[in-house]
């Protein structure tokens, strides 16, 4: 009883540092320490050989913080694989990504990259509390002195072929504690997309890591209608380098 109690307790700790995370856009390093601790329950099911299939969306491995969110995202999922986060991190192959609560108000894609950076420790070392636009910030936004054109095209080239993506900006951000800044995309969906972000994302990452240099990574973050820190500087600052009105052509900063 107690042993389930405790877990019902950490399961809600590590929900409430996700939700934490997307609504502050943040690198928390409290909730990477907690997701490695964790148990996450994986859409998975048992093969008649012994061997487990797991269920994949866009190449993401599809996990959730908790049984009660895997249930509302599908009521209808009886399979599931209960899993050590950590274990499962240190499984999911190149150029796959980790889905954590998807279809839920809060939830975040793994890309592979990012991955090997919360394994490895580099990226609980960079963290900081929020992305903000400040003088005395201990985050720097801007643009890239070396403009990323293969990524930048990489990603048109799919765009353009996706109906529900009005806008895509770019930003160049670097944490406190980073030697290098790495690249932040930020997506704008159309009023009827259909495509969800979680269900984007992977498709996006998997291209980005195609065209990066290995070691970097790319964030991907969607802009809504209240903009705060990175997505505010994206639209304000810079113009979109995918604008699905003027017909797909490369932006700069203005």
């Amino acid at each position: 009883m107690f042993q389930n109690l405790n877990e019902k307790i950490r399961q809600n700790v590590l929900y409430e540092k996700l939700k934490k995370v997307v609504l502050e856009r943040s690198v928390n390093e409290d909730f990477y320490k907690e997701l490695l601790k964790a148990k996450l329950y994986v859409k998975a099911k048992k093969q008649q050989d012994g061997n487990i299939k797991f269920e994949l969306v866009n190449k993401g491995f599809l996990a959730f913080t908790s049984l009660d969110c895997l249930k509302k995202a599908d009521q209808k999922q009886e399979d599931f694989l209960v899993a050590d986060a950590k274990s499962l991190l240190k499984s999911i192959p190149e150029n796959y990504s980790l889905v954590l609560n998807s279809g839920q108000n809060y939830g975040k894609v793994f890309l592979y990259n990012e991955i090997q950076d919360i394994l490895t420790g580099r990226l609980r070392e960079s963290a900081t509390r929020k992305f903000e636009i400040k003088q005395k910030t201990n985050v720097q936004i801007g643009q890239p002195k070396e403009y990323p054109v293969a990524l930048v095209e990489g990603l048109i080239e799919y765009l353009s072929r996706e109906g529900d993506i009005d806008k895509a900006y770019l930003a160049w951000v670097k944490l406190e504690n980073e030697k290098m800044p790495h690249a932040m995309v930020g997506i704008k969906f159309n009023q009827n997309a259909k495509i969800k972000y979680d269900e984007l994302v992977p498709k996006l990452g998997e291209i980005a890591q195609k065209k990066i240099k290995k070691g970097d990574y790319v964030d991907f973050i969607e802009i809504g209608e209240n903009l705060l820190g990175v997505t505010e500087y994206m639209v304000h600052k810079t113009k979109p380098f995918y604008d699905r009105q003027r017909d797909f052509k490369l932006g700069a900063s203005s």
